[in-house]
């Protein structure tokens, strides 16, 4: 793999996992370390702490301490999941230079792993999926039924009728999502098309969810313009701009930060403090300031740090050994 010359069709050398280096807004790069630093924060916390399949997950744990540990546990598998991908996504660009991304997993499953692990591999990824899918299906339709129909078309639905609502939307769900299959098809890849619709949405629902956690400023009509002037200017510089959608996510975080808090001078203030009593990280009622996660489990910030230690040596480790064999 070291000796390797074969770049990716962004150009980067696939013999090292240290990004590329691209300041053009309009880079064709998939992620560059400047998209990686800017972007990659608010799509990760948009991804941990704004999953409401995540939650439903962390919600089952003994105590919050419990959570946190699991929570922890999932970063790890999420940082080496990705490296895991690449070496097989390297090996598979060395062995058949022709074959689309979007295939190579399932081709070197088919062709390289023997039958009975094959079998096993494909069985196990089977079952990710259905897991991913139950919980995403779970949880959009539990949105709909509890923020939607419950306080918006019918305020007295008892829990029988809503339990045939959250089913109806499942249903709906699938069916938009089959309906979506030829967008998926004409884009160039899934991945790269998975990533231009997160940047069409995290970075205003994580810049809203930071406002709500962070702030005692009520201002829910602002919310909502904000929200979507925010996806509306992503849509129109995705539309006529050739800005990466790394970028692209980035600025509509920023501009639905700015929009919420120069709306929210306009907007009448007259929600009482004690409706946000346990909403923000500054009326929490057994902890205050942003630390407040430390009260469940003092010793979190001592394994977040070393696990972004151990994460950095590794990296150099592989990129010494890397050159080391290059140099062979």
């Amino acid at each position: 793999l070291a000796k390797s010359t074969v770049t990716s069709d962004a150009g980067v050398n696939m013999g090292t996992i240290v990004p590329a280096s691209d300041w053009s807004l309009t880079t064709k790069t998939f992620f560059p370390w400047q998209a990686i630093v800017t972007w990659a924060p608010i799509t990760g916390l948009a991804w941990l702490v704004c999953n409401f399949s995540m939650a439903q997950r962390l919600l089952a744990a003994k105590s919050e301490r419990d959570a946190q540990k699991g929570l922890l546990a999932v970063a790890v598998l999420a940082v080496f999941y990705p490296l895991a991908s690449f070496i097989v996504g390297c090996l598979m660009r060395i062995k058949m230079p022709g074959i689309l991304p979007d295939e190579a997993f399932i081709m070197a499953i088919m062709e390289f792993v023997p039958t009975g692990l094959r079998g096993l591999l494909i069985a196990g990824l089977m079952a990710a999926l259905l897991s991913t899918v139950d919980g995403m299906l779970t949880a959009s339709s539990a949105l709909f039924a509890d923020d939607f129909y419950l306080r918006i078309i019918r305020k007295d639905a008892k829990p029988t009728e809503l339990k045939k609502v959250v089913r109806i939307a499942e249903v709906l769900t699938i069916f938009l999502a089959l309906a979506l299959v030829p967008v998926f098809q004409a884009s160039d890849s899934v991945m790269g098309f998975i990533q231009k619709c997160y940047a069409y949405v995290f970075g205003v629902v994580i810049a809203i969810y930071l406002i709500g956690m962070f702030t005692r400023r009520v201002a829910p009509r602002s919310g909502f313009i904000a929200m979507v002037s925010g996806v509306a200017l992503t849509i129109v510089l995705d539309s006529f701009t050739d800005i990466n959608f790394a970028y692209l996510g980035v600025f509509s975080s920023i501009v639905t930060v700015i929009i919420f808090f120069v709306s929210s001078i306009f907007e009448q203030k007259g929600t009482p403090a004690t409706d946000l009593e346990n909403l923000t990280v500054y009326t929490l009622s057994d902890a205050k300031g942003p630390w407040v996660g430390l009260k469940a489990w003092p010793g979190l910030w001592k394994w977040a740090l070393a696990l972004g230690v151990s994460w950095f040596a590794f990296s150099y480790g592989w990129e010494s050994l890397m050159g080391h064999l290059a140099k062979l």
